[in-house]
Formats: structure tokens, C-alpha cells, sequence
């Protein structure tokens, strides 16, 4: 017997040596250390790392050296706060779908900042709140645990700035859990740790890993009992769903007198009433009772009758638990009575008591979350695109709107990645977003063909691919959509792209028109080009010049008059300056409804009164689709401007100097085609 108890604790010793070397699963992360250092627990022998590969915002910082000195903690000395943003995310991954993980959360303020305000802030994890924090003290250490099933192959941790100070955090662990146990957590419910007790512990030393392979926390807590213990080893039965590790079963406590009930209350603090909690009390019978003795007990709550009778099996790990979740009342208080048969008192080797959390907000569509990790991966998108995609409503992404159905998981309506650094071709991730109704890529530098899939998406009504670099043609779905009314299709300013597969044989012969993506100052270029050739053309025939009487009377009627104070705010008093030329400067501006404008503003001296007069008639007679799209004028007083369409990609002739944007390189074949499409705008005839 004495052997096989060695064997035992031999087998024991050697399988806890594996876990603290392998630690499998586990993400032990202090918050705040520099990236790359880790290092080695005292205590536990968990390896701890940096918080940098997890987050890519906030602030490294220590606490005050008055509290270094009371906290010998390593884990407590650096913290990472948030004093930016709204909504800052740690990302924990990988981690297995359906799976269940203890997540834990340590918190000590310390006076980091040197301000002595306690902050108020709202701990998330992924849709769902999980904690507000409040800290009674600067040198108060706060643990928050939750055990989770995993709705996606990641959690996201996120710190939520209410106002009321920078959101900071100090240790963030996860740790995997068997599906087997705490059969009351699944997909619709978590379970938050009230409190894990270790009432019969000889010291004050806290019960975690390696003795327990799950790394939950047993505290000690001393009462009004008599604790005792056995060097045995205590076999614990999985069927139960509950695993108490063999170093807590070992310990037990009875009442002070042998007639007396063991007796423990809980909350000990000011808790809503309306929690569920779940109490989950673990026994095991230490002594091994001679046959004329025995230990029977009942459990009541509140005085009602909650279990019973109940015999501990020796050396053997048991739970009992109340069967639905308490509800109502401020306090409880669990009694365990010694019954008239029984010889022996109750003991009682450990508890748990937990809250429930009910899963509230349903995460974002999984299919879509994925596909948008997917798209945020592989394009480094630099946006605050942290936590759930939808949810909280109030701190959805930036960019991407979602509809919300009470029946069913958000999922993505709009995408807006426009002007994004967006590189390479479209992510096939895009064709997974199947409510997507507005997709827009434009004002990036995507390459490519447009992959036939876009075509797939249904409920998609607007799709914006302007100012890119694709190559090919449109798909032949996506124009018939265009045409038929179904789909407002915007693919401008792509050197390359076409709108049909005839377009490719023109290609060969550099016969196709193509809209060239540069700034309205390089067309103002082509219209002085115009001007003269048109001036030089009508004094060699002998034609008189414009009427300026007849053709303003025209151009007034047609076009949309802006008043000088609309064209001040569109052009955020004249902020930006896009060109200059002899007879005025072109200011960039945004129209009410987002629309981006080039303003050309007349000089008020050198005839630039005259000028815009003949511009404006210009405008009116040719039309070209190499030309920029005339949107309207002004023409109050001495103050003329015209408002044009704007087009990104900058100087025409910075770019055919090689001079701008060194990643824009045109080669002889674009460069070619170009000044064919310049010379066609000179010479086409009015219309």
C-alpha cells in the first residue's frame, strides 16, 4: 500500500513536471515589459512574455516605485495604459473553435501616471461586456476570470474608455480547459468567477499550476473551523466535470465542534440581486472510517433544504452543486448538518462560486468576421480595426457598417476602403461578404484582373474600383447589373482596365482612349492646348470669335451656380492648394454629399475675369471622355471659379518626368498611349 502510494506521488511529480515545461496551450502575457524579454514565474514556473505581438497600441509604463516596494510580484511592476482611442484590443489566438479556455485579466494601478485619480473603465470580451473596473486602492490588485467557449479561432480583450481616465491593464492569461468540465458553460452562457476557496490550506499560499494543470486559483480562507489534512494522494473522477486538483482535495475542514454545522455565506460584498450564481462545493473523505463509523450530512440553503444525505467516499474526489442557478437574494448561506445516524461531522475540502454570464450580443456573422480578419491581414490595414467587427454598435469598425436582426449575428452591409494603401490584387475574401450592398476599393493601388466572383455578390448595388491599377475588363454580370440599373459601377482611372473584352485588341494598336489618372491641374494643360489650336484653326478660316452674349446665356442656364460662401466652405477656405496656373490656382474641396471637386478660382487681375469666360464656353461645346466632367461655376461679383471633377494620381508632368509618387512608374507603352489620348482630346471636333 505504502509503495503504491509512492508510485503515485511519483507518477504525479513527474506528469506536473511535463505541464510546467510544456505548458500546453498556454498564453501568459505581462502587460507592459519590453518587446521580446520574457521570463520564467517564481512561483508557478510560467513562462511570461511580452504584450506586443497581442496589441499594437498604448503605452508601456511602471508603477510608482512607492508601491514596487509592497508588490514583490514581477507580474505587477510594468502595465500597459491606453490614453488613446476609445477601444483598445488585445487579440489571443490561436485558439480552437468550440473549445473551452479560462481567460484571466490582473489589474493594479499603482499611480502609474503620477495622478492618483483611479480610472473607470469597461473590460469587453469580444460582443459582450465582461467587467467594469473599479479600484478602491492604487495598490489594489484585482483579478477578473471568466471560463468561455470559443465562438471564432481568436478572443479579443478590449479595454473601453468611458471618460473617466486611460483604461490600463497588467497580466492577461488564457488557458485551455477539457470540454468536459463546468457542463453550464457553452456558446449562450460563460460562467465569471465569484470566488474559489481552499478553506483547509496550511499556509497562505494560493493553489494554482502546476498544481493544478488548469491554472485555476485557490485561495485560501480562514474560518471558524478545524482544518486537517492527508499526504495521500486523492483520485479525482472526471465524469464529474470538475478536476479539483489532488493538492486541494488533500486539505479539509469540520466545525470547531463536533456537533456544530459547517456553515459558509457568500457574496461578502455589495452584489446585484439579480445574479445567477452556481455553487459547486468538492468533497472527499480523508480518514479511513472504522466500520462502526460514519459521516452523513444534509446541505441547505437559506435554511431550505438544497442535498442530501451525503457520505464523502475516502480518498475520492466528489461534487455536489445546486441543480438551476441562484437568483433574488443579497446573501446566501450554505449549512451542511451532521444527521442523527452519523458518528463523524461534515467536512467540506473545497469550493467555487461563479456568476453567469449571459451571452447578450450575438458576435459578428462567423463567415464574415472571418473574411474580414482575412482582409485586414492581408492588406496590414493601419485602421483601429480591433474586437468584434460590429459590436459593440457604439465602436464598430471604422469604414464598415453591419445590420443588426435580433433573429440572426450581425453581418457586414458596407465596406469603405477607400484611400487605404490598399496593394496587390482584390482578397477572394471580398466575395465572402454576402450581404456586402457597398463595396469601395477606389483611390488605392490594387492590381489585377476584377476577379469574376464580385459578380456573385447579390445583394451588392454600389462598387467603386476608380483610381487603381487593374488590368483586363469588367466582368460581363457586373455591366449587364451597371446597364440594367442594378449596380452603380465606378471604374475610372485604371491605366489599364476595360469595360469590355473587345477593348483588349485596341490594346495592341494603343487605339484605346484611356482615362488618365492625374490631377485636374495637367487637364487644365490640355485646355489651354485647346484654346489655342481652336483660336488658330478659326482666325485661318476666317471665323469670328465666340459671342460672349449668346454662349452665357447657354452656359447659366445648364450648370449648377455656387455661391463664393459654398465654394469658402468646400474648399475649407481654400486649405489645399492642387495647381496653379497664369490666370488662377486650383484649390481641392468636397462637395455636400462627399463628392471631391478641383475649384479653379480666377485671378481677380490679368484678365482672369476673361478667361474664365472663355474656359466656361469651352466647357459647354466639347466633350470628351478624357476630359474631366464640368460640375458647376460661380460667378458673384469679381469672385469666378469653376468647379470641376477631381482625379487623384497628381502631376502629369511630374509623372512623366519620373519626379512624384516614386511608386507611379509609367513605361514608353503607357507613356504612348497617353500622348495619343492628349493629342485626340486636342483635335476631336464640338459637339
Amino acid at each position: 500500500m505504502v509503495m503504491g502510494g509512492i508510485f503515485l506521488l511519483l507518477a504525479f511529480l513527474v506528469s506536473a513536471a511535463v505541464f510546467v515545461h510544456g505548458q500546453p496551450g498556454f498564453i501568459s502575457i505581462d502587460c507592459g515589459i519590453a518587446e521580446g524579454l520574457n521570463y520564467t514565474d517564481n512561483q508557478t514556473q510560467i513562462e511570461y512574455t511580452s504584450d506586443n505581438g497581442f496589441i499594437d497600441t498604448g503605452i508601456n509604463q511602471e508603477i510608482s516605485s512607492v508601491y514596487t516596494l509592497k508588490s514583490t510580484q514581477r507580474l505587477y511592476q510594468n502595465l500597459r495604459s491606453f490614453p488613446e482611442g476609445i477601444r483598445n484590443c488585445y487579440t489571443l489566438k490561436p485558439v480552437v473553435k468550440g473549445n473551452k479556455y479560462l481567460i484571466r485579466a490582473s489589474f493594479m494601478y499603482g499611480n502609474y501616471d503620477g495622478t492618483n485619480k483611479l480610472p473607470v473603465f469597461d473590460v469587453y470580451l469580444g460582443a459582450n461586456l465582461w467587467q467594469i473596473m473599479k479600484f478602491p486602492h492604487a495598490h489594489k490588485r484585482i483579478r477578473i476570470e471568466i471560463m468561455v467557449v470559443a465562438y471564432m479561432d481568436i478572443f479579443s480583450v478590449c479595454l473601453i474608455n468611458r471618460g473617466w481616465g486611460a483604461p490600463f491593464i497588467s497580466v492577461l492569461e488564457l488557458r485551455p480547459l477539457n470540454n468536459s468540465l463546468y457542463t453550464t458553460v457553452n456558446e449562450s452562457q460563460s460562467l465569471l468567477l465569484y470566488n474559489r476557496f481552499n478553506p483547509g490550506a496550511p499556509n497562505d499560499r494560493d493553489v494554482r499550476y502546476p498544481d493544478d494543470p488548469y491554472d485555476r486559483i485557490w485561495k485560501q480562507w480562514v474560518g471558524p473551523w478545524t482544518p486537517f489534512s492527508t499526504p495521500s494522494i486523492i483520485e479525482i473522477e472526471n465524469d464529474f466535470g470538475f478536476e479539483p486538483p489532488t493538492m486541494v482535495m488533500s486539505t479539509a475542514v469540520s466545525p470547531l465542534s463536533a456537533n456544530d454545522n459547517l456553515n459558509f455565506s457568500f457574496p461578502m460584498n455589495d452584489t446585484d440581486s439579480g445574479l445567477q450564481f452556481y455553487v459547486y462545493m468538492h468533497f472527499a473523505e480523508l480518514q479511513l472510517l472504522d466500520s462502526n463509523q460514519l459521516r452523513e450530512f444534509t446541505l441547505s440553503l437559506n435554511g431550505a433544504f438544497l442535498d442530501g444525505p451525503f457520505s464523502p467516499m475516502y480518498q475520492v474526489a466528489r461534487t455536489l452543486s445546486s441543480p438551476s442557478p441562484l437568483t433574488g437574494k443579497d446573501n446566501y448561506t450554505i449549512a451542511l448538518y451532521k444527521t442523527t445516524n452519523s458518528t463523524l461531522p461534515p467536512i467540506l475540502n473545497a469550493f467555487e462560486i461563479h456568476s453567469v454570464k449571459q451571452h447578450l450580443e450575438s458576435a459578428t456573422n462567423r463567415q464574415d468576421f472571418d473574411s474580414i480578419m482575412n482582409i485586414k491581414a492581408t492588406y496590414r490595414v493601419k485602421r483601429n480595426w480591433m474586437g468584434d467587427p460590429c459590436l459593440p454598435k457604439a465602436y464598430s469598425w471604422d469604414g464598415l457598417n453591419c445590420s443588426y436582426d435580433s433573429s440572426y449575428p450581425p453581418t457586414i452591409t458596407s465596406l469603405n476602403l477607400s484611400s487605404s494603401g490598399l496593394s496587390g490584387e482584390i482578397a477572394p475574401s471580398l466575395g465572402n461578404l454576402t450581404s456586402i450592398v457597398s463595396l469601395d476599393l477606389s483611390r488605392n493601388n490594387l492590381t489585377g484582373a476584377v476577379p469574376d466572383f464580385l459578380a456573385n455578390l447579390s445583394s451588392l448595388t454600389f462598387l467603386n474600383l476608380r483610381s487603381n491599377q487593374f488590368t483586363g475588363s469588367i466582368p460581363s454580370v457586373l455591366l449587364e447589373r451597371s446597364h440594367n440599373g442594378l449596380l452603380t459601377l465606378s471604374f475610372g482611372e485604371n491605366l489599364e482596365l476595360c469595360s469590355s473584352d473587345s477593348c483588349k485588341k485596341k490594346h495592341r494598336h494603343f487605339n484605346i482612349p484611356v482615362i488618365i489618372g492625374v490631377s485636374v491641374v495637367a487637364v487644365l494643360v490640355s485646355f489651354t492646348m485647346m484654346i489655342v489650336c481652336h483660336k488658330f484653326r478659326g482666325r485661318r478660316q476666317g471665323e469670328p470669335a465666340f459671342n460672349a452674349s449668346e454662349e452665357d446665356s447657354l452656359f447659366f442656364s445648364r450648370n449648377r451656380r455656387f455661391t463664393y460662401t459654398e465654394i469658402m466652405h468646400m474648399t475649407n477656405n481654400f486649405q489645399r492648394v492642387i495647381g496653379r496656373g497664369g490666370f488662377g490656382t486650383v484649390y481641392h474641396g468636397h462637395m455636400e454629399d462627399g463628392t471631391q471637386v478641383a475649384i479653379k478660382l480666377f485671378s481677380q487681375i490679368h484678365h482672369g475675369t476673361n478667361v474664365f469666360q472663355t474656359e466656361a464656353q469651352l466647357l459647354m461645346r466639347f466633350h470628351h471622355k478624357n476630359l474631366v466632367h464640368f460640375l458647376g461655376y460661380c460667378a458673384e461679383g469679381n469672385n469666378k471659379a469653376l468647379i470641376l471633377e477631381y482625379i487623384v494620381g497628381g502631376n502629369l508632368a511630374n509623372l512623366l518626368s519620373a519626379k512624384g509618387d516614386d511608386t507611379i512608374v509609367l513605361n514608353w507603352d503607357q507613356r504612348l498611349r497617353i500622348a495619343m489620348d492628349v493629342a485626340q482630346g486636342i483635335s476631336f471636333p464640338t459637339i
